[in-house]
């Protein structure tokens, strides 16, 4: 099997890992419906599990790096191969009016249930949510949080724009940036811009925006990842590097997320207050496991799932319909769950069975083969068969060249 990643049409490992991010979203946010962190989710179980808490912040210490990194991959790749006005097209199609859609759609029906999820038990509280919903108060500060990566897209999109003229003018960069890519010591190196974002960020690990406002910090540290894979396709030649390297990269990355968690730990349970060692040692060893993280699962896919698959891309296709509208289905499945005397973990596993075949039946019915599959997938596609499973013609291409 070829290992030419260079290769045009062969980036499904890319695709695929971009995708993996997005789906994760749905383990985040259904689990902390069970966890004890507070203050990010509208409802809380009755019945709470400190599991939860080790999970939700450990995929939050990679999950949006390793997503803006593929972004800004696949953003310089469309610049490459359609130009600018290509890039606009599909950037507005597939990141611009969605982004209007949650605006107009997805707002008010998250204020809703966020505000039902916080009193959310008989009719009364029902009446009050339609109160504060016809109120309007919302409007204007209610945003559905978790497509805030949407905005940025669209302000990185912009500002890869403007900058790409300057490539040219830029080359000792780009030869900076080849050799620290080549270094096995690669995460340490890129890990020291992103430790300086940390140390800007509240208990030195990354923020997540709570309002339509841009937050300047946020920005400049995800911006950075954008940044690699926008260089990352420049160097696109160099990938194959990465797959040797993906073991030793996430088994440190573990390690250095173990010590991570212990200094947040550090700061939030054993002494509820500032404290220099605990946030410097939290931004540094968060800021060394994300970038593990990064370069290992993005070296992990590659070696793993560089191959079509049908069902791979199934999955890749439907996981940005997914990621838009999961938040409030979890929400309705988490209260239909709380007055039930279950363990925290089988709500949870429940919640994710069912929010996931909920989510993929309306994919396969609403989405793929539709005006909006159209414009979340680029084209219609027909309907799953499991017996003649569904390859893109491009795809289809691809794995005539690979065999």
């Amino acid at each position: 099997m070829s290992t030419n990643f260079s290769a045009p049409g062969r980036y499904h490992a890319l695709d695929s890992l971009r995708a993996s991010m997005m789906l994760l979203g749905l383990w985040l946010h259904a689990a902390l419906g069970y966890a004890n962190v507070r203050e990010v989710w509208p409802f809380k179980d009755a019945v709470t599990t400190r599991f939860f808490d080790g999970s939700v912040l450990l995929i939050h210490i990679f999950r949006m790096p390793v997503f803006f990194a593929m972004a800004g991959f696949f953003a310089a790749l469309l610049l490459d191969r359609r130009g600018a006005l290509g890039l606009i097209r599909n950037r507005t199609g597939r990141v611009l009016a969605p982004f209007i859609a949650a605006l107009l759609v997805l707002t008010p029906v998250g204020a809703f249930l966020s505000y039902y999820a916080r009193i959310w038990y008989g009719p009364a509280a029902l009446d009050a949510s339609w109160r504060f919903l016809l109120s309007g108060t919302w409007i204007g500060r209610h945003f559905p949080t978790y497509l805030w990566f949407l905005e940025y897209l669209l302000v990185f999109y912009a500002a890869a724009l403007l900058l790409a003229p300057l490539g040219r003018l830029t080359a000792g960069g780009a030869r900076l940036f080849r050799a620290a890519l080549r270094c096995p010591a690669a995460p340490l190196w890129f890990s020291l811009p992103t430790f300086a974002t940390l140390c800007a960020m509240d208990l030195g690990i990354l923020d997540t925006p709570r309002a339509l406002a841009l937050s300047p910090r946020v920005l400049v540290a995800y911006g950075v990842f954008f940044a690699f894979g926008w260089l990352l396709y420049g160097a696109r030649d160099m990938l194959g590097i990465l797959p040797a390297r993906a073991g030793f990269y996430l088994g440190a990355a573990l390690a250095a997320s173990a010590l991570h968690l212990y200094f947040i730990h550090r700061s939030l349970i054993v002494l509820r207050r500032y404290e220099p060692f605990a946030f410097f040692g939290s931004a540094a060893t968060g800021a060394i496991a994300v970038w593990l993280f990064v370069l290992g699962l993005t070296g992990w896919f590659l070696r793993r799932l560089d191959t079509p698959d049908p069902r791979v891309r199934y999955l890749s296709d439907a996981s940005y319909w997914i990621y838009l509208i999961h938040v409030p289905l979890l929400l309705a499945l988490h209260l239909a769950l709380a007055p039930v005397a279950l363990p925290a973990v089988l709500k949870f596993a429940i919640v994710v069975a069912a929010a996931s075949a909920l989510l993929l039946l309306s994919y396969d019915l609403l989405v793929r083969p539709t005006w909006l599959g159209v414009l979340l997938n680029g084209r219609r596609y027909p309907r799953w068969n499991a017996s003649r499973p569904h390859l893109p013609p491009r795809l289809s291409q691809d794995a005539a060249r690979a065999s």
